[in-house]
């Protein structure tokens, strides 16, 4: 019994650090966004694969690890190409527009369209997931300030793909990683995503030159944005290999509000309480329907 509880507690704190770490990441990218989005998430996850293959060298010695993930290789680079490479990109695009409260409160109902996905490949609608999908449509309406009246701004528009994005590349994530070593996949399908980028980059007319002047300041807190995306990543697969996701699943739900209570505290932003209701519903609503 108390094995089962010093699991759990793990879980808990992991699940907490996973939402906090992943807050800090969201405040890098809007710190440094005006490098353009497509330069940012270039770098970070540049790094973030370069990390993800330094520590998959000691599996080498276990070439098996690397052919389980072989078979499902080729899902597991769209969920990233799709999840990542352009839903954190979008992502990084919306903070260049709205708040980084807003931006993330948006983008941070992802599982409305989860469920939705849900829905039609044959997944039951329960009375609690009812309330959830409620509760994130009113979070949606306060945090966009939606209106048939006028035409949605612009970064609100971007943290709504960003949330269509990452819907998609979860559940393909769900669908194919399995039991499969976490580290080891990542090893092998981050590193899809920097051709993919590069193709962007190059066809991009806007940012392309801002890559250049990147300082080395920005540079250093981008490329530590990519490790923190390591450890946060770890940690959550980490938390949901020990504990049930019902548990893992609220906390990490939590980032909304971490986010907003980091960027109120460090980048002085203003939270306006239409934000802070939506943030709360988001949460609330998140945590039912998971």
């Amino acid at each position: 019994m108390k094995i089962l509880f010093d699991t759990r507690l793990i879980a808990i704190i992991l699940s907490f650090l996973c939402a906090t770490i992943s807050s800090f990441v969201s405040l890098i990218l809007k710190k440094y966004s005006g490098y353009g989005a497509l330069n940012a998430n270039l770098i970070r996850l540049t790094a973030t694969s370069i990390f993800f293959i330094i520590l998959s060298i000691p599996y080498i010695a276990s070439p098996n690890v690397f052919i389980e993930v072989f078979p499902v290789l080729a899902w597991l680079i769209i969920a990233i190409i799709v999840g990542l490479a352009i839903g954190d990109t979008l992502y990084i695009k919306s903070l260049q527009y709205i708040e980084i409260s807003r931006a993330t409160a948006i983008a941070s109902i992802y599982p409305l369209f989860i469920g939705f996905w849900g829905y039609f490949a044959g997944e039951d609608i329960t009375i609690y997931r009812l309330t959830g999908i409620f509760m994130i449509i009113i979070s949606i309406w306060l945090s966009t300030n939606f209106s048939f009246r006028k035409i949605p701004e612009k970064g609100v528009v971007y943290a709504l793909a960003t949330a269509i994005a990452w819907s998609i590349g979860i559940i393909l994530v769900r669908l194919y990683i399995d039991d499969l070593n976490i580290i080891v996949a990542n090893a092998l399908r981050y590193p899809f995503v920097i051709p993919f980028m590069l193709i962007k980059y190059f066809l991009d007319k806007g940012d392309k030159n801002r890559i250049f002047n990147v300082s080395r300041r920005a540079l250093g807190m981008l490329i530590l944005s990519g490790g923190l995306t390591v450890v946060s990543n770890i940690m959550l697969v980490y938390s949901l290999q020990i504990a049930e996701a019902s548990l893992v699943s609220p906390i990490v739900a939590t980032q909304p509000i971490q986010t907003s209570i980091l960027a109120y505290i460090l980048m002085r932003e203003k939270i306006s309480l239409r934000v802070v209701i939506s943030i709360i519903l988001l949460t609330f609503g998140t945590i039912v329907l998971l």
